[in-house]
């Protein structure tokens, strides 16, 4: 599907990311959330409920990892 946005979230599965995530994901159905996260000590991914929305897609990784976050960036937009 082709979204109107994609929109990048850092650390998603922490506590304000996993909020907004909650919120975001089904108010905005035409936009791509992608949740990225590291999943350190503060992240749960059992703080995201909205995993089986089409628009939402988890990616385990690190901000720091530019190679990563360009791989990411340059296939799902």
């Amino acid at each position: 599907m082709k979204y109107d946005k994609t929109v990048l979230v850092t650390g998603g599965a922490g506590f304000i990311g996993s909020n907004y995530l909650n919120f975001a994901v089904p108010e905005y159905p035409n936009y791509q959330f992608i949740n990225l996260d590291a999943l350190t000590y503060a992240a749960k991914l059992n703080n995201v409920h909205i995993e089986k929305l089409p628009n939402y897609l988890f990616v385990e990784a690190d901000i720091r990892d530019a190679n990563k976050l360009a791989e990411i960036l340059n296939s799902e937009t």
